[in-house]
């Protein structure tokens, strides 16, 4: 029995990670916006509950990614961006906040090559949006 005390209930998310109930939670709900998408990595933010704009420079396998997390009750947008043009980069966020209201991560995972400038898509959403 645990009595008067108060503790924290400990679990473990799809991915074996353990931490308190409050802590595993403090995601669902919240948006983020993830470059390079295709790639799979949306899948650790849509499992936290977190719904995600899916952005790679490969349509199809962006719109493909993104159907097969809805189809899991996901909450997911596909864009097919190139993140190497500024005016892109600005289209996702508006399009995320016109959607949700609300950016609260976002993740650079795209492979940017040919000149772009390391840690554009960082300041591109920071500026705009914050």
């Amino acid at each position: 029995m645990l009595g008067d005390r108060t503790q924290a209930i400990d679990s473990q998310n799809r991915f074996g990670l353990s931490g308190s109930v409050a802590e595993m939670n403090r995601l669902i709900g919240r948006v983020a916006v993830v470059t390079g998408a295709a790639s799979g990595i949306s899948e650790a933010f849509v499992a936290e509950g977190m719904s995600v704009v899916m952005a790679d420079i490969n349509e199809e396998r962006v719109i493909h990614h993104a159907s097969r997390l809805r189809e899991q009750g996901s909450v997911t947008v596909p864009m097919a961006v190139d993140v190497s043009d500024p005016e892109a980069v600005d289209d996702i966020g508006r399009a995320t906040v016109d959607k949700f209201g609300a950016l609260h991560v976002a993740v650079n995972n795209a492979g940017i090559v040919n000149g772009a400038i390391p840690g554009s898509f960082h300041s591109r959403i920071g500026t705009v949006y914050s």
